[in-house]
């Protein structure tokens, strides 16, 4: 075996280039990041902790990663287990960082990914998770019950003849004072005059997620005529005497319609 120091000069020459090369190009700096070191890099602001179960209230996140972290991390996967994205219009969502150039002195340039959930009528916790390449991450929001702040009642007809029984279909909303009360709302149906012209096949019922409550009234007294008054309450005890109701506490959670029987 050859001496390092009986090799040829040329060779020498090419052992330290090739050794150079290797120290330089393989710098601990420059391997890529494991997926927990490329989320650890990451900072996550949320606009909100807890929102209204309104459907429509939102909370925006938005995940910030230095312009010089890992060139693979390219884009964040979201899921989540109550609510939607507004960008997907689904629960789940796939978002990529785009380079944003820092304007406050002293911070890094990094690159940015916004993700903005809508709230479900549906209280309770929200999990969203964060997949960053091979690793993931758990975040809460809580959507607060939306309370009902003002109701709308509707019929599919303004009048009836009193020649056969009918049905009439009574439609109520129900909103909140930033979208839809949250689903699951009760609400009452009562009719004037009370049973004697017919009957409502239910008096009261629970909203959907549109913040709608639906029943319907079978007119049954071929004789009558006159009009008949349908009223919806959130609150069933308040009084259906608006200045009575307004002192009771101001806004009325109620409304009321009339259909006309005719000969």
């Amino acid at each position: 075996m050859h001496s390092v120091s009986k090799l040829p000069k040329t060779i020498i020459h090419v052992l330290l280039i090739v050794v150079l090369i290797t120290t330089s190009c393989y710098d601990e700096e420059d391997y890529d990041l494991t997926s927990i070191e490329a989320f650890s890099k990451i900072t996550v602001d949320r606009s909100e902790n807890t929102i209204p179960a309104d459907g429509n209230s939102n909370v925006t996140f938005t995940f910030k990663f230095p312009t010089d972290g890992d060139s693979n991390l390219t884009a964040l996967r979201l899921i989540a287990s109550n609510g939607t994205f507004l960008e997907s219009k689904n629960d789940t969502l796939n978002v990529n960082f785009i380079e944003t150039a820092n304007t406050i002195k002293g911070e890094e340039d990094r690159k940015e990914a916004v993700a903005t959930l809508v709230a479900s009528t549906t209280p309770g916790e929200s999990n969203v998770n964060v997949r960053v390449l091979n690793y993931e991450k758990d975040y809460t929001i809580t959507f607060k019950e939306a309370l009902p702040t003002s109701v709308s009642l509707s019929t599919n007809v303004d009048y009836i003849k009193n020649d056969t029984i009918k049905e009439i279909n009574l439609i109520g909303r129900i909103r909140s004072s930033s979208g839809v009360a949250s689903q699951g709302t009760t609400a009452y149906f009562f009719s004037n005059p009370p049973n004697s012209v017919g009957f409502l096949k239910n008096t009261e019922a629970e909203s959907n997620s549109q913040g709608t409550v639906q029943t319907t009234f079978v007119f049954t007294d071929t004789s009558y005529k006159g009009d008949i008054k349908f009223t919806l309450k959130v609150d069933k005890e308040e009084s259906e005497n608006e200045n009575d109701c307004q002192r009771e506490g101001n806004p009325c959670h109620q409304d009321t319609v009339s259909v006309k029987v005719i000969d």
